[in-house]
């Protein structure tokens, strides 16, 4: 991979990981436009938890290195 490959490919990868960020926090805290939505659509508001978690380990799992197996 070329030098700016891998700075397109950073780029790309950190604006993601930024936005799954931003979204997971939004929903762990509990902000009243997530939460009148949720409650639009039928959902109980656990479940706002349950996304930001798996939001916030989605973006950890994103940025970290390759794992040797």
């Amino acid at each position: 991979m070329t030098k700016r490959n891998k700075i397109i490919y950073w780029i790309a990868t950190l604006w993601l990981a930024l936005g799954m960020l931003s979204t997971g926090i939004v929903q762990l805290i509990k902000m009243d436009n997530e939460v009148t939505m949720m409650k639009n659509l039928g959902y109980p508001l656990y479940i706002l938890t349950i996304l930001g978690i798996w939001k916030i380990l989605g973006v950890i799992a994103t940025l970290i290195p390759k794992l040797p197996y």
